[in-house]
Formats: structure tokens, C-alpha cells, sequence
């Protein structure tokens, strides 16, 4: 009997150590540090390429030019992007996220401008870049200064350049407040009274950073996408706020804005 009250003991023992143990690793503070997005590397190839731009171009306008380099008509990380559906489906990854973006759309900074270049074919689309050695960049404080020809070549089209700030990382509630620069292709045309309704522009705006450029050492640029083709879709969505406070992106109309685009 003594030898059985020894083992019962014995095994009360081991259970409390146990449960003192699993308590000890239940009751650990899980951390809450927000998840770090890794910018992808840049192609050192592009700080050797030869770019045919006028000598009034900063440093953001340089790296702008050097990210619409594309060479098969894949932008990195565009390749499978379609719709509103699939973008908001990538945020549930590990490496992906929203960044609110606050973009000065009062007055335009200035115009830049691209042309054919020495005859060559251009192999160059507005909204989504092409060989960008194939033209030649130009940059105008004034729309309607934009000559339609450059030294032989002729005018492919022109983007609007605004001042931009990423605010923060939505999912991740990271302020950053970080000062770039927004490029609005403009396929058709500029007029100050009613291009921004063309081109779904607004104060705020929401970024699928899906190339993975933010965070790089190199100056940031950011393309508005506006409209989705067959094979092409967006990274851009308007950032609401409705009567109760409440955020949230908007991207029910996106479908409509596309048929708006290929009906004109």
C-alpha cells in the first residue's frame, strides 16, 4: 500500500511539473512586431543603360524612365495581376501589402514627354513602358508648350509628374510618410477641367506594390494605372472614407471604369 501511495504521489508530482512547464510556455507574449516587406533588387543593368533624356531631369525622373524599361511586355511582378478580386486575394501573403498614398493633384509640376528616337521603332506603350533606350525623354513645365516632334521623331505621349506621399502600410499599420513622385500617363490627352475624372484620379489613393520597389535605396516612382486591358490590370485603387468614418478601398467600380475606357 505505501509503495502504491509513493507512485500515486509520484505521478501528481510529475503532472503539476508538467502543467507548470505548458502554462509557462502558454502564458509567453506573442510578438506583435508588423511583418517587414522586402524590396525585390533592382536589375543593376539599368545604370548602364545609354537614356536619350534632357538635362533638366532630377533624380526621380531618371529612375522613373529606368522602371518602365520592359523588354517582353512583362512588367515584374504584373505578369498575373488581372482584377480588384486576385489583388485584395495577394494581400493575405506574407510579402504583399496596401499603402494609402496622399498625391497633390492642385497643380502638375511639370509634363515629361517621350519620342520616337533616330528612327528606330519605339516598342514603347505610355501606360506600360517598352525599350526605353529606343526613345527620347523630355521634360515641360507647360501642356500646351509640348511640341509633337523632337529632332525627326515623333511624339509617342506624355505623363503628368505630381508630388506623393506613402503615407503608411494599411495592413501592417506602419506610418511612413514618405515623400516620391506620381507619373499619370495621359493616352488621351490633358485638359484641366475634366482629366482627372478621365483618369480616376484622387487625393487618395491605395498601392499594390507588387514590383516590390518600396523600401529600395533608389528614389521611388509610382505609375498610375487607370485602366485594365486583356492581359493587363491595375495596382492603383481609390482610397474612401464613408459618412461613419469607416475605410475602405473601391474597387466595385472598377468594371465600369473599364468599359467607360474602351467605349472612347
Amino acid at each position: 500500500m505505501k509503495k502504491l501511495i509513493c507512485l500515486l504521489l509520484l505521478v501528481v508530482v510529475c503532472i503539476v511539473l508538467i502543467g507548470c512547464e505548458f502554462s509557462g510556455v502558454q502564458d509567453t507574449t506573442t510578438s506583435t512586431t508588423p511583418k517587414r516587406i522586402e524590396p525585390s533588387e533592382r536589375d543593376p543593368i539599368l545604370d548602364e543603360l545609354e537614356l536619350d533624356y534632357t538635362d533638366n531631369f532630377d533624380e526621380y525622373d531618371i529612375e522613373f524612365v529606368k522602371c518602365m524599361r520592359v523588354v517582353q511586355l512583362t512588367l515584374p511582378g504584373y505578369d498575373e495581376r488581372s482584377n480588384f478580386a486576385w489583388a485584395m486575394q495577394k494581400m493575405s501573403r506574407e510579402t504583399d501589402t496596401f499603402y494609402k498614398l496622399n498625391i497633390d493633384f492642385s497643380d502638375e509640376l511639370y509634363f515629361i514627354s517621350v519620342y520616337e528616337l533616330n528612327g528606330k521603332s519605339p516598342e514603347y506603350t505610355l501606360e506600360y513602358g517598352g525599350v526605353i533606350e529606343w526613345v527620347k525623354w523630355c521634360k515641360y513645365d507647360n501642356y500646351d508648350e509640348i511640341p509633337s516632334e523632337v529632332d525627326g521623331g515623333a511624339l509617342i505621349g506624355t505623363y503628368a509628374v505630381y508630388d506623393c506621399v506613402v503615407e503608411k502600410d494599411i495592413l501592417n499599420n506602419v506610418i511612413y510618410n514618405h515623400s516620391c513622385k506620381y507619373y499619370v500617363p495621359l493616352p488621351k490627352g490633358y485638359s484641366k477641367v475634366d482629366y482627372i475624372d478621365v483618369y480616376n484620379l484622387y487625393d487618395s489613393m491605395v498601392w499594390a506594390d507588387l514590383s516590390k520597389i518600396f523600401g529600395r535605396t533608389t528614389p521611388i516612382t509610382i505609375l498610375h494605372t487607370f485602366n485594365i486591358g486583356f492581359f493587363w490590370g491595375k495596382d492603383i485603387y481609390r482610397y474612401s472614407v464613408d459618412e461613419n468614418g469607416v475605410e475602405y478601398l473601391d474597387g466595385a467600380s472598377i468594371q465600369s471604369i473599364v468599359d467607360e475606357y474602351w467605349k472612347k
